[in-house]
């Protein structure tokens, strides 16, 4: 009995090596350092405000005013140097909003690593070799957009200032322009216009980051040359994207800052399509290294209420593959 055990053990324990031995090097794993190119990161229209404030004329929403907490009704200017002038008094409300063109938006270089694993599928009538691919990439794309504007100034901005003459001397504590006081504010003929008040800076800091994974399936093929090997590949791709936006601003009236600040995040998932290139060269019968060039088409962009990155691009790699 024992010897028939030791012999079925030994057959098992043969068949397996010989089993492993026959699909030796069928799979190739590579794994290496990626860059891909996003090319247009664009930063949205977005609105500069300390409060939420809706102004009486064309809803605007302006800066510098708070609501009084000894009054909810009544709002009052955040700096005093938004009272000029001799009496009649003028108060000078500036609403304000980033435009959305060419002057908001960024690019990137984004970094990262690509793993892959093919197994083949066999050689074509041409001694092409197919295989099936899998893949899974990683990459953190930054983008950020810094503005400003002064007195006079509209770059960058959808500016209007509207300006009030405040009935009476300038009250103590809340600077109304709501007419609920005994100080009403009544908006000057010829307001809004499109440049900002007298003595006025606005600077503004847009930031955008989002962490992609790249989980890609498809065809691919190679043709072997003495020491060097040429491959192409195509396939589709599950792109996830984990976006994060963030906007601040700090407008400087006469000297006196009045800021503000809004984030905003979201993940989002979009197919695509990818096409390849690549060219390897044999260090031993199971290690290669080698560069590939890809370009991706995807369905969706990595994007929140605030910003938003196309993931068209072209990647380039450089990669070690093991075969085993």
């Amino acid at each position: 009995m024992k010897i028939r055990k030791l012999t079925a053990i030994a057959i098992t324990v043969l068949s397996t090596i010989a089993t492993l031995t026959a699909f030796s090097q069928d799979w190739e794993f590579s794994a290496g350092w990626s860059q891909r190119h996003i090319a247009d990161i664009d930063f949205e229209s977005t609105v500069l405000t300390s409060s939420n404030f809706a102004g009486l004329t064309g809803g605007d929403t302006f800066i510098g005013f708070l609501l009084d907490p000894a009054a909810t009704d009544e709002w009052q200017a955040d700096s005093p140097n938004m009272v000029t002038g001799a009496a009649p008094f003028i108060v000078t409300a500036t609403a304000a909003s980033t435009t959305e063109d060419n002057d908001a938006s960024d690019s990137d270089h984004a970094n990262g690593f690509v793993l892959r694993l093919s197994h083949p599928l066999g050689k074509s009538s041409g001694g092409y070799l197919i295989s099936f691919d899998m893949g899974l990439g990683h990459y953190t794309i930054n983008g950020s957009n810094n503005q400003s504007a002064t007195t006079g100034s509209t770059a960058g901005f959808t500016i209007n200032t509207h300006t009030f003459d405040l009935i009476g001397a300038p009250p103590v504590g809340p600077i109304p322009i709501d007419g609920t006081s005994g100080f009403p504010a009544v908006e000057q003929v010829g307001s809004p216009v499109a440049v900002l008040g007298v003595d006025t800076t606005i600077s503004t800091a847009a930031d955008f980051e989002a962490e992609l994974w790249v989980i890609s399936l498809g065809l691919g093929g190679a043709l072997e040359q003495g020491k060097f090997k040429a491959t192409g590949g195509v396939g589709s791709t599950v792109n996830i994207a984990d976006a994060d936006a963030s906007f601040s601003h700090t407008t400087l009236i006469g000297g006196d800052p009045v800021t503000g600040a809004v984030k905003d995040g979201n993940t989002s998932i979009a197919f695509g399509f990818y096409a390849q290139i690549g060219l390897a060269y044999h260090l031993s019968d199971s290690i290669d290294i080698g560069a590939n060039a890809r370009y991706d088409i995807v369905s969706g962009d990595a994007s929140t209420d605030l910003a938003s990155a196309s993931l068209d691009g072209e990647s380039l790699d450089l990669i070690m593959s093991f075969r085993f």
